[in-house]
């Protein structure tokens, strides 16, 4: 699910095929996604179905969010026992945790924009959004992500931050 706005990959033009990002193509191949407004309770509706249903459900919003829409894993474990639950925020649950997750705004507070650039130069970030990359790289590989049989599974978690290390400073 993503806002009606749309994944924001999406403007990361030029390259583009047919008018359309060639970054955002390639990080979405394959995927399927429909644009949900979570302030219409019609849509909210629909949202916990389709989360009741899930094999795995995955959020990236800041904590509290979700169950602000009966989305926490409390709730929807209760209706899915077998649901793979895993909830990426910005900065955590504790200090930064009401700051949005931005690729940008992690790569400075983390300091790997520091190593960015030229020597002489202001940091810079990442030709790529390197964390969503490293955070979606570290999570996938963190399983298991078959739904379980046997009851409820515990729930996963990672904030966007904790995926870089701090990064040491070149100047």
């Amino acid at each position: 699910m993503e806002s009606p706005a749309g994944d924001d990959t999406r403007t990361f033009k030029p390259p583009v095929r047919d008018d359309e990002s060639t970054y955002y193509l390639a990080v979405n191949r394959n995927k399927r996604s429909v644009a949900l407004d979570l302030a219409d309770q019609g849509v909210l509706v629909l949202a916990r179905r389709l989360a009741h249903r899930a094999d795995v459900f995955v959020h990236n919003f800041k904590p509290g969010t979700t169950e602000r829409y009966d989305l926490g894993y409390e709730q929807v474990a209760a209706a899915n026992p077998g649901v793979v639950y895993c909830a990426i925020s910005g900065f955590g649950t504790h200090g930064g945790a009401a700051l949005p997750g931005y690729d940008l705004l992690i790569q400075a507070a983390s300091g790997m924009m520091a190593m960015t650039g030229e020597a002489d130069g202001p940091p810079l970030r990442t030709g790529i959004s390197a964390i969503d990359v490293m955070t979606g790289a570290a999570r996938g590989g963190r399983g298991p992500w078959q739904p379980s049989t046997t009851g409820p599974q515990p729930v996963t978690g990672s904030s966007r931050k904790s995926t870089c290390s701090p990064a040491p400073s070149r100047r």
